[in-house]
């Protein structure tokens, strides 16, 4: 998947358990993952902070079967992300 501009698309996750690639630039923006409860983005936590990515990392999602799991980017000009999402189980 390639994103070259600020939103909040849907990410293909399989199973329960999903390894997120993120490759590319952010454009100066902030790019995290989480899921929409009643139309509202709420961003993953991990250690008690906000997951927010970085170009170059990889991520170990355990979501839970057939949940869907979006990427929020804001702030971002000229963007140009490649998410690559793999399946662990």
């Amino acid at each position: 998947m390639i994103i070259t501009a600020n939103g909040t698309p849907r990410i293909d996750t399989v199973k329960s358990i999903s390894i997120v690639y993120v490759s590319g630039t952010l454009g100066g923006g902030v790019a995290k993952l989480g899921y929409i409860a009643s139309g509202v983005f709420v961003p993953f936590v991990v250690d008690s902070a906000e997951l927010t990515l970085t170009t170059g990392e990889q991520y170990e999602l355990h979501h839970g079967y057939n949940m869907p799991v979006f990427l929020q980017l804001v702030g971002s000009t000229s963007p140009n992300l490649e998410i690559i999402v793999k399946w662990v189980s």
